[in-house]
Order: C-alpha cells, then structure tokens, then sequence
C-alpha cells in the first residue's frame, strides 16, 4: 500500500514551496484554483485568525508536493500545517468540505497533521487468528429466491470494501469442483427445521472455520448482514433526504474504524425474530440496496382488508348501499366459502408453499367507519356478543374449519379488530387458525389513539383518545386468541405535521415491549414517510426494524441505539442533537393526550407553551453546536431540516408570550427566530403540512408577515398548497 508522505518532510516541503512558488493575494492567501474559493471563504468566516499561507488543493496539486492520495477514499483528505503555513488537499469536494471543517474545529496554523480516509477502515480482519484473506465462502444451494447466493456475494463485498480482501465464493457443487480452491471457509448452510425460516446461528468453529446457519427462507441472508454489523463494524440506514420520491429507499453505510477485529467462538450466537412477520408499511412497495432485507423488514403475512376481493355477484349484497356484508346472510357466507378455496388453489397453482411463502389469506372488513349491516339477524349476534366483532370471528371460524376440513389447517383466516369490531365477543372465540389484528388506530367512538403517551394507557387520562380502553380491549383479544395469533397495525406517524415532530420516540421501545409480552406474532409498522428528516420518521424507522427484530435488554440500551443514529446521520454535530432529542422527548411527556392522525390536532399541543419558551434559546444553542461541529456541508443541511421544525414550534409557542406581550427585548429575539426559521423552510423548500398520502403539501407563504403567528401557515387558509407534488 502507498504511504501518505511524512508530517516532518511534509513541513519542509510546506516551507519550500511557499517561499518559491506561490503568488500571494494582499492577504498572504492563495489557493491552487478559484474553484476551491468556497473552502478558503469557509476558513475565512470561521477562524478566529487565518494562517499566513494557505493552499487548497487535489489530489494532483498534491503529488505536485510529493503527496501520493492513491489511497485515500474519496471523502478523503491530508492537512498538513507549520509555522502559519496550511495545505489542505481533498481527493473530491467532498474531501475539501470535511478538511476545511476538521480543521477549523481541531487545527492550528503552527502545527498540525491530519490524514482521513487513507486505507481500509479495518486494518486487519481475521477468524480465531487466521487472516481473513486465506477463506473462501461456500454456499449450499441458490436457495429461496437467491438468498444464499446474494449472502455469499454481499458477504465478500462488505468484507472487500472493510479490509481489501476479496473472498472468493462458491456454490457448494462448485467448490467441491474446483482445483485448489481456499481450505478454510465461511460455510453458508440452512439448517431447517431447527431455525424455521428466517432465524439463524453463527458458529467459529475449533477449526478456525465459520459458518452461518441459516432458516430456509431469509435466514442466512439475515445472519451475514448482523455478522457484518454487530462484528465488523458496518450500519445501514435510511437516506430519507436523498430519496428520489418518497417511497424509494436509498440506503446510507458507514463502517467503524478499527485496527483489528478478529471473530473468535465468542461470536457465537443465535438469533430469532421477536416477531414472525414485521412490515413497515412504506417499504413493501419496493426495495433499493437490499434495504429491506439489511433492515430485516418481512411481511410474511398481511392482516388487511379481505372482504373485499369477494364476488358477491347473484347475492343480496350486490343491492345493498352499505360497505359491509351482512354476514348473517348464508348466501353471502356461501361466497366467502368460495372465494376461500379458491384463494388457497390460486395460490398453490402458482408454485407457492404453504409455511414457506404462503401462509393464509385475509377476510378482515372493508375500509371505513360506515356501513355496517343492521338487519335483525346480525342485530341478534351483536346482542349475543356483546360487540359487532362476533360476526367476523364466527365469519372467520367458518373459513378456518373449512381450510381444515380440506386439508389446509396450517393456513389462517386473517380477521381484523378495528374501529366498532374492536372489542372482543363475549361467546365466540377464535379457532387455533384464525388470526386477529389488533388495529391502534380508531376506536369504536371514533376518536384515535393517543399518540403522546404509550400503548398500555399508564400514563393517559381518561379522555376521549386515551389508550386505557384500547389496551383494555386489546388485552380482552389477547384473552382468547390462540398463542401466537395476535397481529397489531402500529402507528407511530406524524400524518399532517411534515415540519415539527411528535414526540413519540421513547413510546416505541415501551409500545414494543407491551406488545411482544402480550401474544403478538406480527406487526405491521405504519410509518408514513412524510417529506423531510425533520419529522424523525427515518429515526422511527430504523429503531421499529432494529427492536422488532430484537428487543434490547434494557431501556438504556435502547437510547444507545438512538444515540448512535444521532451519530451516524448528523456526525460530531449528533451530540448535542441528541441532547435536545432527550430534552424534547422528556417534556413531551408532561402533556395531555392527543392525536396525531389526519392532522387532527396543531402540533402546538405536543410541548406545553411555557416549557417550550423557557427553553427556546437553549435548543437554538445547542443546534449551533451542532452546525459547528457538523463534519460535512451535507450533515450541516440535514441539521437545519431539523433545526426548522424545533423553531417553527417554538416561534409558535413563543409568539404570544415573546411578541405580542414581550419587552421590547423578547420581541426583537422572536423577530430573529422568526427570520430564520422563514429562511431555513425556503431554503430547504420544507412543507408544514403534507398529506397523510403525500399528494398534497402546504408550505410557508412568499414574504414574512411577522405580525401572523406561523402556525396560520398550517391551516388551508395562509400558505401555499400544492397539489400532486408529493405523490
């Protein structure tokens, strides 16, 4: 490998060439090109004083001072300083952006020496002492939709692109084949039934040899990308501002440094899922990078709206207005019989495998909070009952016995408990094969779940939206379905509100550890996108795909895991980000319940007025810091998307209390705010309000009127709304 030149000849050259060849400008300045002009004007504006010679350059002005970069990544750079003398030379712009950043924040013009990105971020990588180098991977079979193939080749990418060492793999057949291939292995094998479909379990066996053993389906795919996370250092996450429209996922990476990592038997483990199936609802349409599967997202069953893929031709329903079937109805329930067997044949003619890729089929009602069938015979259920629910589980109970008497008892009836079929019946209970999902969204009065405080309703009042009497209900299904037969449809969205976040971040690992005590197998994660980061949505996400897989031990833990995406999406500038993240969250907290569902509350409500004013300019403070210690220009702008949705709630809250009644003090501080959150949201073309379906958005008007509070951009009548954008 080349080496970057010394820091001591360094100097000396530093000295030579400033005294033989630069052309100095009236203040001893010069740069290599005026396109690098950005980097000096940055040093300019953020030093307290600059160094009297300064050349920016790349990597060919730097082997012009015998400076090889041939090793150096492309975010990359070498800084070398002596004696008021600076050369900053950046294989890309994106190289120039972090020097000129590094060394405002550390450097000195009299002395210092800094190279980033030279090499291999891992420097050496071995298994119980062997060098990584000397293995080959060898998979047993191309497996369910080329999984083991694609485990094996993104395993010897990940591992070329951490130390340099580019694994040969094999299919088994192949390396059994080949002429002298690597004795030792990294074995790819699936051991089914012992780790069902997706769970797995790595081994560093005495022999030095490794080998990840996998569930049929996903589970080896799965088991290499943790080994690579959990033992080589990489992360993979969502670039939500990057997306090209919302609903594709770009990924972001990022590897620890270090110097050696050797995978030893104390690796060991195995994994299973906390949960058997786990969609997030905005990813299913599609997959960029393997982003679902290195986020170990699986919809292996999905508890939706069945009813309604029914012919109910020739029946009664076909002259009826309402938007349910009556299901006291034999003619109806003879189509539902129907549509059953003939869903499971369909599905088998195509080649899908009951347990593998197919799992049952879904007879939950129709979308809405209308149209529920109340003539006497459904009435008369209802009564029986106790709730309208009876009717869909007596529903469900029909198809579920009907599979088993033809000879697909391993397949479920899916049914949903959702707005007036959420409380359980009281007579019926749901056979082994029906399935129930929970849905924390509406209950029967209509009113949504609160979205303040967590599931199990400890901390909601006795309102209209608090969870006491969702969870009680919830608990009432657990009661009666069989082991393992409970789903749940999860919210933690900021439908409406594109610009300020709820805080809602610390519910999920509570929301997730109530449900996983209490029964549920599946989880269908409805996490809208929205427009922007501020939001906390890609934070949302990443933590539901990291605790649904696996629940930390702790809740301490858990804030490691937000604390480090803190890190990994705002750089040196996460620190103080994270401070005001736990800030936000504690006092989110000391509020009533309310919602945040289609917009049905102003995001004023999430933080009392008082509590959010009191602590305006500390939060200002502490993203100024976060802007002085950001790494790149690209992390700089994320933490301004941020930064605009903590001022647009606390100009908001502050408005009255700062402007309209303040000192004359107080209201020049708010004009300020104000003033800047108006540039951030126009800079960063940032919406207020978008869609929960993200075809429309409102956004802040043309010219700042001060004498309106900000939240009138959030209602239909101040703003721009446009129409189609988002969609």
């Amino acid at each position: 490998m080349k080496k970057i030149i010394s820091a001591v000849l360094a100097s000396v050259m530093i000295m030579a060439s400033f005294s033989a060849c630069t052309v100095k400008e009236d203040n001893n300045v010069v740069s290599s090109s005026g396109e690098n002009e950005i980097y000096l004007n940055y040093l300019r504006d953020n030093l307290t004083q600059m160094p009297r010679d300064v050349i920016i350059g790349d990597e060919a002005e730097a082997s012009s001072y015998g400076i090889d970069m041939t090793d150096i990544s492309d975010d990359g750079f070498v800084t070398r300083a002596t004696e008021g003398k600076l050369l900053i030379f950046g294989k890309t712009d994106e190289g120039l952006d972090r020097a000129v950043r590094d060394f405002v924040k550390y450097g000195n013009a009299d002395n210092y020496s800094k190279t980033y990105g030279e090499g291999y971020r891992v420097k050496r990588l071995t298994i119980a002492g062997n060098d990584i180098s000397e293995y080959a991977i060898v998979y047993e079979n191309d497996g369910y939709n080329g999984y083991m193939h694609l485990a094996a080749t993104e395993l010897s990418d990940y591992i070329e692109k951490a130390c340099g060492a580019a694994l040969p793999t094999y299919s088994a057949g192949d390396y059994a084949r080949a002429k002298n291939p690597p004795e030792r292995r990294i074995d790819l094998v699936v051991d089914y039934p012992t780790l069902n479909n997706e769970a797995f379990r790595i081994e560093v066996g005495a022999d030095g040899n490794m080998t990840v053993f996998g569930g049929r389906t996903r589970g080896c795919i799965y088991g290499v990308y943790d080994l690579l996370e959990e033992n080589v250092g990489w992360r993979f996450f969502d670039d939500v501002l990057n997306r090209e429209n919302p609903h594709d996922k770009g990924i972001m990476e990022y590897l620890y440094e270090a110097e050696h990592i050797d995978l030893t038997a104390e690796i060991n483990r195995t994994e299973e899922p906390l949960f058997d199936s786990r969609r997030m609802d905005d990813l299913y349409e599609g997959d960029t990078d393997n982003f679902v599967l290195k986020e170990k997202i699986s919809e292996n069953w999905y508890s939706g709206h069945g009813l309604n893929q029914v012919d109910y031709t020739g029946t009664s329903f076909e002259s009826k207005k309402a938007n349910q079937p009556c299901l006291s109805d034999e003619e109806i329930l003879e189509r539902i019989d129907e549509h059953t067997l003939a869903y499971v044949e369909r599905a088998l003619a195509s080649g899908q495998e009951i347990g593998l890729d197919f799992f049952g089929l879904s007879l939950g009602q129709y979308d809405g909070t209308e149209g529920y069938c109340y003539c006497i015979d459904c009435m008369d259920v209802i009564a029986e009952e106790r709730s309208p629910s009876g009717l869909y589980v007596r529903t469900a109970n029909r198809a579920a016995q009907l599979l088993k008497d033809n000879g697909y008892g391993d397949l479920h009836v899916n049914i949903l408990a959702y707005l007036d079929t959420n409380i359980p019946p009281t007579k019926t209970k749901p056979l082994d094969n029906v399935r129930v999902a929970f849905c924390f969204y509406i209950n029967d009065s209509h009113t949504f779940t609160c979205n303040a405080h967590t599931l199990d309703g400890k901390d909601c009042g006795n309102g209209a939206s608090s969870n006491k009497r969702q969870a009680e209900r919830f608990l009432g299904w657990e009661a009666i379905c069989a082991p393992g037969a409970l789903d749940v449809w999860y919210y933690p969205f900021h439908a409406g509100a594109s610009l300020a976040a709820a805080p809602m971040v610390q519910n999920l690992y509570h929301d997730i550890k109530f449900l996983s005590e209490h029964n549920v197998n599946a989880i269908i994660n409805t996490v809208v996108p929205g427009t922007g980061e501020s939001q906390f949505q890609t934070l949302i996400e990443y933590l539901l795909n990291e605790i649904c897989w696996e629940l930390p031990e702790s809740y301490e833990e858990y804030l490691g895991l937000v604390e480090e995406w803190f890190y990994l999406t705002y750089g040196d500038g996460g620190a103080p980000l994270y401070e005001y993240w736990l800030e936000y969250e504690r006092l989110g907290k000391q509020v009533d319940c309310y919602a945040v569902f289609y917009a049905s509350t102003l995001p004023t409500v999430y933080i009392n007025a008082y509590d959010m004013t009191s602590r305006l300019d500390y939060f200002c403070g502490l993203f100024e810091e976060a802007r002085r210690l950001a790494d790149t220009s690209e992390q700089v702008r994320r933490i301004e998307i941020l930064e605009a949705g903590m001022l647009y709630l606390g100009v908001c809250q502050a408005y009255d209390y700062w402007y309209v009644n303040g000192t004359a003090e107080e209201k020049a501080r708010l004009i300020e705010l104000y003033e800047r959150l108006f540039y951030l949201v126009h800079e960063h073309h940032q919406p207020v309000y978008c869609s929960i379906f993200l075809t429309s958005a409102r956004y802040a008007p043309e010219k700042l009127n001060l004498d309106e509070s900000p939240i009138m951009w959030y209602t239909r009548t101040s703003g721009d709304e446009d129409q189609g954008l988002l969609g």
